[in-house]
């Protein structure tokens, strides 16, 4: 429990510690994500001085990790790169879906920025149903992407994560 990340700056110039779980002690590469919405529900998390970093792009926070060794030393530290908030998602573009030969629809997007991993989702509603068709990884890099969906076979394509449902009905 000796091992702390702490942020300093950020919006007010505090400073959060975040104490790690006794788990992180041996010498070694250790890695963790931190929820800043949530610090203490991070993986390897015991404490956080509090349980949000405040976030705003303009108000950088300089991390520094330090911690004690067994022979109860002065405590050892190394900062490193500043972190940055970026709190705004640019909006997409949907050039189309728009339908295409016999059962397939032409699905054209453009992502202004990388999106998180499986966030990529296709909406299709009609009067009696909501379809969501997601798509895998490689379609969640920043530019423009095309594929042909199968309206009766959704997930049938090498580009679909996963769908909520199979088939769209002929008015979604």
């Amino acid at each position: 429990g000796s091992v702390q990340v702490v942020f300093t700056g950020g919006v007010g110039g505090e400073e959060v510690v975040v104490t790690l779980d006794d788990t992180v002690h041996k010498a070694a590469l250790h890695a963790t994500m931190l929820n800043a919405n949530n610090l203490t529900s991070s993986p390897l998390v015991r404490s956080a001085s509090t349980d949000v970093l405040k976030q705003d792009s303009f108000a950088p926070y300089t991390v520094t990790l330090r911690y004690r060794d067994f022979l109860n030393n002065p405590v050892a530290h190394d900062s490193a790169a500043s972190v940055v908030f970026d709190t705004l998602t640019l909006t997409p573009v949907l050039h189309s879906p728009h339908k295409g030969p016999s059962n397939l629809l032409n699905v054209t997007f453009t992502l202004p920025e990388n999106a998180w991993h499986g966030s990529v989702q296709l909406t299709f509603q009609s009067n009696e149903t909501i379809a969501h068709v997601w798509f895998r990884p490689s379609f969640s890099v920043q530019g423009t992407h095309h594929t042909l969906l199968n309206r009766t076979h959704l997930s049938n394509n090498p580009h679909v994560l996963r769908v909520s449902q199979e088939t769209l009905p002929d008015q979604a």
